[in-house]
């Protein structure tokens, strides 16, 4: 239905239709996600796109009326979404029954697709929101809070209890609302929960909200005993400390806690921080972690100048992936600005010819060429 031809479009519709009309249910359902991305085309009819709808929805409606629920999850997240799509907009169910649907879906974008068309269709009053703010997904609370707001025009008591809520666009929803009504500091309100608990999230606001003048009260969580806490702590001082915490990155990139190497790596690449050649070969060469290995090339290939090359020149015989392919692309990554001394280039030149196997005719030339240029006259 979405050809080119139109013959072709004209027969795709007739057989449909009569599809449509035959199927079994489940093939109906299953149909849902490929009636979306026709919808979503540029060459289909709307008649006929409406036509198969409603022959679809004649099909279905007394069926799912009668269905056992337990039975959605047993189809894909595509078809389900698809079915969500469908009873929404042709308000099969009530809210309760929605509201079940949407308790016993695990995917968030399934959920955020129910959520909106609840409160879309049946309104948002404060018995709703306090048990939508109360559900474990993230999507849900994030809506419920947006409406309510809306809904309000101004902030209500025990607003300020969302800034611990674990969903950060959550937190930003409160943070912004308090920031426009109230006088409230929000690092004092986190300063203050940290007195009481030592809470991740408080943890995770302070570096969300806070500036350098409190990195010291969130560097003593990086020593607690609970790995939530460290990892928010880190990410804090992240935030906190930026470009200046290429210690503490380089201190965490050699942690044995794959979430901690993590965000010692991002922080690096989001704050460009440059750890230096040698201390980044040398993490290469002498950690058997594959994780901090693959991190360690990826920020080689970010640090400026020539001696990455030479550097990688020295790597360029390790085949095995994925460092080779990182080792053979940061060789060609470098700024044209850059430029090295003769002796730096003479060392190049030399691993260049050491190691023209690995270099085709043309970027044997290139590269040589390259250096010719980037030579301090």
């Amino acid at each position: 239905m979405n050809d080119w031809v139109e013959a072709v479009r004209q027969e795709a519709y007739k057989g449909a239709l009569i599809r449509a009309d035959s199927a079994q249910p489940v093939e109906l359902f299953q149909s849902l996600p490929a009636v979306l991305k026709v919808k979503n085309s540029m060459r289909r009819s709307d008649r006929h796109l409406q036509d198969i709808n409603d022959a679809i929805a004649k099909r279905l409606e007394e069926y799912i009326l009668e269905m056992d629920l337990n039975e959605i999850a047993s189809y894909s997240l595509p078809v389900r979404n698809g079915f969500y799509r469908f009873v929404c907009r042709h308000e099969v169910f009530d809210r309760a029954k929605m509201e079940m649907v949407m308790q016993k879906e695990k995917s968030i974008f399934a959920k955020r697709i129910l959520i909106h068309a609840i409160i879309g269709r049946f309104g948002l009053q404060e018995a709703d929101y306090n048990r939508y703010i109360r559900d474990k997904s993230s999507a849900v609370r994030r809506y419920a809070a947006e409406m309510w707001y809306s809904v309000r025009k101004d902030i209500w008591n025990g607003a300020e209890g969302l800034l611990m809520d674990e969903c950060k666009a959550v937190r930003e929803l409160a943070r912004f609302m308090i920031e426009k009504h109230t006088e409230i500091s929000i690092v004092d309100f986190y300063l203050s929960e940290l007195e009481k608990r030592d809470s991740y999230i408080a943890v995770l606001g302070i570096g969300e909200n806070g500036d350098k003048d409190h990195v010291q009260y969130v560097m003593p969580y990086l020593q607690s005993r609970q790995p939530k806490v460290v990892k928010a702590a880190l990410l804090s001082l992240s935030n906190l400390l930026k470009e200046e915490g290429q210690e503490l990155y380089a201190k965490y990139l050699q942690a044995d806690e794959p979430a901690l190497i993590k965000i010692a790596f991002m922080g690096s690449r989001k704050w460009g921080v440059h750890h230096g050649v040698d201390f980044l070969k040398q993490l290469f060469l002498q950690c058997d972690n594959p994780m901090v290995k693959r991190y360690a090339l990826l920020l080689l290939v970010k640090e400026p100048g020539w001696k990455k090359v030479s550097c990688l020149l020295d790597l360029c015989e390790i085949k095995e992936e994925p460092y080779h392919s990182i080792i053979w692309r940061g060789i060609w990554v470098k700024s044209m600005y850059c430029s090295a001394s003769n002796e730096l280039a003479d060392e190049i030149e030399q691993k260049i010819e050491s190691h023209r196997k690995e270099f085709s005719q043309h970027e044997y030339e290139t590269m040589k060429l390259e250096l010719k240029y980037a030579r301090k006259s």
